[in-house]
């Protein structure tokens, strides 16, 4: 936070701007957490060198993504994925897309894993 302030980064959470009734101006959606999931494991597999992802921008449709996990092999990561909305949703849906097992947080906290995992914890 403290090199955001040294270079005078702005930063704008789009999801908190509201109107003058106090409306959301922006909402974003289940294709939004699609993505951002995507996004996500995209960065870490570049970052790591464990994988490669296409970018989703690049992919014909979304069938043609689900051809790619079909032969994604993940090492075991463990992921916590945090809301209950529209947005978490939708990265929920994209995790199990890869293959990412869904575990209760208690299984999250309590056990070893030797594939990848996610968790979710809602509001």
């Amino acid at each position: 936070m403290l090199a955001i302030l040294e270079k005078n980064i702005r930063l704008i959470d789009y999801e908190v701007l509201t109107d003058e009734k106090g409306e959301r101006l922006i909402a974003f959606g289940f294709y939004a957490g699609i993505v951002g999931a995507h996004n996500g494991l995209w960065t870490w597999g570049k970052r790591t060198g464990a994988f490669s992802l296409p970018r989703l921008c690049e992919s014909h449709d979304y069938a043609e993504v689900l051809e790619v996990y079909e032969r994604l092999q993940l090492p075991p990561l463990r992921i916590v994925l945090t809301g209950g909305g529209r947005v978490s949703s939708g990265a929920a849906k994209n995790l199990r897309d890869m293959g990412i097992e869904q575990v209760s947080p208690q299984e999250f906290l309590e056990n070893q894993f030797d594939t990848a995992v996610f968790t979710q914890l809602k509001a």
